[in-house]
C-alpha cells in the first residue's frame, strides 16, 4: 500500500511547483525587451513577440512552455528563426509564468486552447494564415487540442516531448483524490514553497538535467516566475489526464519548424 502510494505522492508535490500560494502579491512591469500583456477572458496574459511588424514573415509560430515552464524555456530557439524571418509568438499560460495567477481558469488541455485561439484571434483579428504551433511537455496536450479544435488555422503541429492526450487511472483515482483533500493540499503546498522553490534546489535540478553547472541567469531565468505570487489559494488542475515533468526545456533546434 505504501509503495502504491509513494509515486502519487511525489507528482502531488511536483504538481503544485508553479501554482501560488497565498502571500504578498508581487508582479514584474517588464521581465524581456520584447514583452507585451494582454487581457484575454479577464486574465492578463504576458507574451513575446519577434518580426511583429514584418508584412510578409516566412512562417508563424506560437510557442508554449510545459509544466513550471515560461517563454524563458525556449531561448535558444528564438534568435536563429528570427533571423530566417519567421514571425514569433510566445505566451505564459494562465497561472504560470508572468502571466496572472487565477482560481477561475480551467487548466485541462481543451481550455487551454480554447483560451489561446482566443489570444491568437484578439493579436491578429485579420489574418488567416496557418500557425506552426509548438508544445513542449505539458504545452504538448495544449497545442495538440488546438490542432483538433483548429485544424484550419493550424499549418504544423510540433510536439517537443509533449504530453498529449492519454489517460492515466493513477491521475484519476489515488491522485485525484489526494488532490481534493484541503489539509494534504495546503502540505504540499506549503513543502514545496519552502523546499522546491529556491535558488539552491532549481540549480540542483538544471545541473541533472543539463549534465554541466548551470549559470546564475539560467537559474533566475526559471526561479524568478515562480516566486511572484498573489494573494489566492492553490488549486489543483484535477483534470490533468497525464503529467510527465521535465527539468529542461528543449535545447536543440526544431528541424519539423523549417520544413516547407
Amino acid at each position: 500500500m505504501l509503495k502504491r502510494l509513494f509515486f502519487p505522492v511525489i507528482i502531488f508535490a511536483i504538481l503544485f511547483v508553479f501554482q501560488p500560494i497565498e502571500s504578498k502579491p508581487q508582479s514584474i512591469q517588464k521581465p524581456f525587451p520584447n514583452s507585451k500583456f494582454d487581457t484575454i477572458d479577464g486574465i492578463r496574459i504576458h507574451y513575446r513577440i519577434w518580426n511583429e511588424d514584418v508584412g510578409q514573415p516566412t512562417r508563424k509560430i506560437l510557442f508554449i512552455h510545459g509544466f513550471a515552464g515560461s517563454t524563458f524555456c525556449f531561448r535558444y530557439l528564438y534568435d536563429t528563426l528570427e533571423t530566417l524571418g519567421y514571425k514569433i509568438v510566445a505566451i505564459d499560460l494562465p497561472g504560470a509564468g508572468y502571466s496572472d495567477r487565477t482560481l477561475d481558469f480551467n487548466q485541462s488541455h481543451s481550455s487551454r486552447a480554447r483560451f489561446l485561439w482566443k489570444f491568437l484571434s484578439a493579436l491578429e483579428p485579420e489574418d488567416t494564415t496557418g500557425w506552426r504551433i509548438v508544445g513542449h511537455s505539458m504545452g504538448g496536450g495544449a497545442a495538440e487540442a488546438m490542432a483538433i479544435m483548429e485544424p484550419e488555422h493550424t499549418d504544423k503541429l510540433v510536439l517537443i516531448a509533449g504530453t498529449i492526450f492519454r489517460k492515466s487511472n493513477n491521475m484519476t483515482g489515488t491522485v485525484g483524490f489526494m488532490i481534493r483533500q484541503k489539509k494534504i493540499k495546503k502540505f504540499m503546498v506549503a513543502y514545496v514553497d519552502r523546499n522546491v522553490i529556491t535558488y539552491k534546489r532549481f540549480s540542483r535540478m538544471l545541473k541533472s538535467a543539463y549534465k554541466r553547472k548551470p549559470d546564475s541567469s539560467e537559474v533566475l531565468g526559471y526561479l524568478t516566475p515562480l516566486e511572484i505570487v498573489g494573494a489566492t489559494k492553490p488549486v489543483a488542475p484535477t483534470d490533468f489526464p497525464h503529467v510527465i515533468y521535465r527539468h529542461s526545456c528543449y535545447r536543440g533546434y526544431p528541424s519539423p519548424l523549417l520544413q516547407p
